[in-house]
């Protein structure tokens, strides 16, 4: 019998870079990135684009937003020195160190970076559902269609912690976009694939640390 492979390419809302248009990110957007990871993926969206006009190559590619959190059940997370903002606040809680937070002036509603954050079994979840012949050739934004800053991270750590964060402001981190929140309608119109919220990525990520 005939064996139908589809290529899964793990892309980043890195391909935006600073979106010139309007927020949240859509999948027809202009990509701008700003960094040489973002660069990379999106080159090779570009090749698996490519080869599916020459040669039918039957693929999906997922643009994370921000990745978090872990097994619901504690069972894996985050390796230490991660360096994800959630990853780093918890850990400097864990610690009892200080967490610097990159940048208080950006042009958002408190100054801090807004990201759409996603739990990673989310992502696990969808990488199943694109396994289908259903779901069409092509890209997705894989996102909450929310944004959340990271001072509210911070206070949403504290709070579901029940511990204080040592905050230090340090400089912006270059190729920082202000904001970059998905739009996550494509792809949630073909299937549902997100049970957990905010809350949800920091207390699993939290019970991985402690």
């Amino acid at each position: 019998f005939p064996v139908t492979i589809r290529f899964i390419f793990s892309s980043s809302a890195a391909t935006y870079g600073t979106p010139v248009a309007s927020l949240p990110c859509q999948e027809t957007d202009a990509l701008k990135p700003i960094s040489p990871y973002g660069e990379s993926k999106m080159m090779v969206e570009q090749i698996l684009a490519a080869y599916n006009r020459a040669y039918g190559l039957d693929y999906v590619a997922f643009r994370y937003f921000n990745a978090c959190g872990a097994d619901p059940r504690g069972r894996h997370g985050q390796e230490p020195g991660a360096t994800h903002i959630i990853a780093r606040v918890l850990g400097s809680i864990a610690s009892g160190q200080e967490f610097v937070l990159n940048g208080n002036d950006y042009d958002t509603r408190d100054g801090t970076c807004v990201r759409d954050y996603v739990h990673v079994s989310d992502i696990a979840q969808a990488h199943v559902a694109a396994l289908s012949p259903t779901i069409p050739n092509g890209i997705y934004n894989l996102g909450s269609n929310a944004g959340t800053s990271n001072q509210e991270i911070i206070d949403a750590a504290e709070r579901i912690t029940g511990r204080q964060v040592q905050v230090t402001v340090g400089p912006k981190r270059e190729g920082d976009p202000g904001v970059l929140v998905a739009d996550a309608s494509k792809f949630n119109q073909l299937v549902s694939w997100r049970q957990y919220e905010l809350d949800d990525v920091i207390r699993h990520a939290w019970k991985w640390y402690v």
